[in-house]
């Protein structure tokens, strides 16, 4: 007899599986689809932590600019992220928000102080509702003041009487730090971070963002390939591929034309295969005066 809760537990593991294939892959595929069979038959993801809310945030950022989609997944954003600013002491993504007017056209902000916070919600508050907007970051803190009370533009004097926290007399006041992390006056959710210096700010979805995501893609995609798929990708022509035997080379319409590299089963030749990656490389023996030896 089937227990209840043997059928819940099977269901819960089974939008598990759905949740986290929907993080690494960005479209549906066939990979997708047997990533999702092999985790609900326990074979992978076993031990992966569900919950991540970079990888829940990056999932709407692929929505507003969905040029990422075709360079990478969810997860090849997340770990391109990670390169941006490796040393930053806050690794979840952040928002600015204002009314669109006053937001820089090129992505790069030139403001004293620019306030960001870790709520998406608490950004959509400022600006007029009609002309907001959000936008999404990622930033290097490394040497932030970290308040005991509310920040708020406050004078000098309200300022160290430590009722309310000013971000740009602490700039003033000391180098030491690079920005002031705390919450706003009346500030529930979140933490609100107020960023001394525009080099500490990337603009996710932005031009840079974009063009360094494709390089990050080229680089990680030549350290996957591995020496069977670089045989794979290059030699005989058809379905076979891999490198061709340079001893079985003919001309044939102006082409040169190579049987595969590898023997088939029971076929016999009159030398030992001679390999190279392509037919336009058996022209030139190497040391040799001829390619190959007899048997």
């Amino acid at each position: 007899m089937i227990k209840l809760t043997d059928i819940l537990l099977e269901i819960l593991n089974e939008d598990r599986c759905q949740r986290i294939a929907d993080r690494r892959y960005s479209k549906p595929s066939a990979y997708k689809s047997g990533a999702i069979v092999r985790c609900r038959k326990g074979k992978i993801w076993k031990k992966l932590k569900e919950s991540n809310n970079n990888l829940n945030n990056i999932k709407n950022i692929f929505e507003l600019y969905p040029e990422l989609s075709n360079i990478g997944s969810y997860t090849d954003y997340s770990e391109y992220l990670n390169t941006v600013f490796p040393n930053s002491m806050i690794k979840d993504i952040v928002y600015h928000g204002a009314i669109e007017s006053l937001l820089p056209k090129d992505n790069k902000f030139k403001g004293y102080i620019t306030y960001f916070t870790t709520a998406k919600k608490y950004a959509e508050t400022f600006g007029i509702p009609v002309n907001r907007k959000v936008i999404a970051a990622i930033i290097d803190i490394q040497r932030p003041f970290r308040a005991t009370s509310e920040l708020a533009d406050v004078p000098y004097e309200i300022h160290i009487t430590d009722q309310y926290t000013n971000p740009r007399i602490i700039k003033s006041n000391n180098s030491n730090y690079d920005s002031v992390i705390g919450k706003d006056a009346g500030q529930r959710e979140g933490n609100t971070i107020a960023v001394f210096n525009p080099e500490q700010i990337y603009i996710l979805g932005s031009k840079q963002d974009i063009e360094g995501f494709k390089k990050f893609m080229r680089v990680l995609n030549e350290k996957k390939e591995t020496l069977r798929t670089w045989f794979k990708r290059k030699g005989a022509p058809g379905k076979t591929g891999g490198w061709v035997d340079c001893n079985t080379c003919r001309e044939v319409d102006g082409k040169k034309k190579c049987k595969p590299c590898g023997r088939q089963k029971g076929e016999k030749r009159a030398k030992y295969p001679s390999c190279r990656p392509t037919p336009s490389q058996c022209g030139d023996p190497g040391k040799g005066k001829k390619w190959g030896k007899t048997k």
